[in-house]
């Protein structure tokens, strides 16, 4: 019984040796580095130095277009981290002008637009106020304009930049005192003969052929 003992311990303390040995190999192949399956040295990397936006020359090209340097300053926040170059910067820059300037284009045209609708409206509905007698007030508010105007030089103008020449309280305040002048020839002197007048003579710059 001793001596199978014995021989059972001498296995395993050999088996245990063999072992460590294996181990010792494994790890030496491993710690060791071929010349290409080495680990690359980590070079330091240099931090890129921020691009230096420049818009002037963009803005100056451009009719009717600012652009603050608070404004810059917000697109500069908003493409920093793109990394677009200058030369992109600016392409932005001029597009985005562009597309402004045509928005801001439309947008007044349509106003201009919604405006002149009003001031036609404004006549279609004197027009229909006026009724019949439409014509011989509108040659009163013609005796009456002319007269005005030798006073207040742009009256006519402005009746018509205004549009207020096709507002029937306007038409109606001129044509009471047409009615003046004509009772009081004095007054109306100089002035041309009502009789006769027409709307486009009255409002030279206001187009009332659809009214007719």
């Amino acid at each position: 019984m001793e001596d199978v003992t014995n021989t059972s311990a001498n296995d395993n303390t050999q088996g245990i040796e063999v072992v460590e040995q294996q181990k010792e190999v494994q790890q030496e192949t491993q710690s060791a580095d071929t010349l290409l399956g080495g680990k690359a040295e980590t070079q330091p990397q240099e931090e890129a130095e921020p691009i230096a936006y420049d818009f002037k020359e963009t803005i100056s090209a451009m009719d009717d277009f600012e652009f603050s340097q608070e404004e810059s300053d917000k697109f500069v926040e908003v493409i920093k981290d793109m990394g677009l170059n200058n030369e992109q910067a600016n392409a932005i820059v001029k597009y985005g002008g562009e597309w402004g300037k045509g928005i801001a284009e439309a947008a007044m045209n349509a106003v201009i637009e919604q405006r002149n609708t009003e001031v036609q409206n404004w006549g279609e509905t004197a027009k229909k106020e006026l009724g019949t007698e439409f014509d011989s007030i509108i040659s009163l508010c013609g005796l009456a304009v002319e007269h005005v105007e030798k006073a207040v030089p742009g009256i006519r103008q402005a009746l018509n930049e205004t549009g207020a020449g096709n507002r029937i309280e306007v038409i109606r305040a001129f044509s009471m005192l047409g009615k003046f002048l004509e009772s009081d020839p004095g007054k109306g002197a100089g002035a041309p003969a009502a009789q006769g007048s027409s709307l486009e003579k009255f409002y030279d710059k206001t187009d009332f052929s659809k009214l007719k």
